[in-house]
């Protein structure tokens, strides 16, 4: 396995992800946006990107680690692919709630929300490049795993 490549990857589908963000907190940093009609696509394509990025940490990386990896990897991989599946559920279920009210009627509580909600994905995708650059480059992390990434309810 070419673990630096797989760390170049990862950080390609993360700088998608993250210039994803910047666009919708640009788009919502004055109020509600003129047109939501732009929110509501940034949205959609955020969650091709995060389904794009969410196959290829589980298939490329925490995949190989359960089944390539000694013991203790084994079981990093396991557990980042659990805390995936888990954010990932509650990306759906943040999705779902804000489609099923609407963003223009319930703007004043779909913003806070919608902030909350970038953060704590930055959050986690940072800890999971720390986390995949401890398992899979020890070398440069010095092995330390980092804490789990916070959770925030949104």
């Amino acid at each position: 396995m070419d673990t630096y490549s797989l760390i170049a990857r990862l950080s390609e589908h993360q700088g998608k992800i993250m210039d994803n963000f910047a666009a919708t907190e640009r788009l919502v940093a004055e109020g509600m946006p003129v047109n939501v009609a732009t929110l509501v696509r940034l949205r959609g394509d955020l969650m091709s990107l995060l389904t794009v990025y969410q196959h290829f940490k589980h298939h490329e990386i925490f995949d190989v680690m359960i089944s390539e990896g000694p013991t203790e990897q084994a079981r990093i991989g396991r557990r980042l692919k659990a805390e995936c599946v888990s954010l990932g559920e509650e990306v759906r279920d943040h999705v779902h709630r804000w489609t099923d009210r609407g963003v223009a009627k319930s703007w004043d509580a779909y913003r806070p929300a919608l902030l909350a909600f970038i953060y704590r994905i930055k959050a986690h995708m940072e800890y999971e490049r720390r986390a995949s650059v401890a398992v899979l480059l020890p070398e440069q992390s010095g092995g330390c795993m980092p804490p789990p990434a916070l959770t925030i309810a949104t």
